[in-house]
């Protein structure tokens, strides 16, 4: 694809005069199209980063669920010290 007309930071002409001679489509309309194609990945971007963010917030309220969760079980189970076995690692009398 052609890119826009001008020069680069080297003075190259950023269009080359042999793809307009090549083309019989003018300029504007290869710019036109070329414009067309990037508002269109650009609309699916924001799509895309639209439905990510929808992801990561209903991710982000879950986590916040499950961390609630693990506060509740751990305040049972503080106030509860028959529910877990105090002796931890050791060996059970047949080892």
């Amino acid at each position: 694809m052609p890119r826009v007309e001008g020069k680069d930071n080297e003075d190259r002409p950023l269009v080359s005069t042999d793809l307009r001679q090549k083309s019989n489509t003018p300029i504007r309309e290869v710019m036109d199209q070329r414009l067309t194609e990037l508002e269109l990945k650009f609309m699916e971007q924001q799509h895309l980063l639209t439905e990510l963010s929808d992801v990561v917030a209903s991710h982000q309220r879950e986590l916040d669920s499950l961390r609630m969760l693990v506060q509740l079980f751990e305040k049972k189970l503080a106030g509860e010290p028959g529910l877990v076995d105090a002796r931890g690692d050791e060996k059970p009398p047949h080892y």
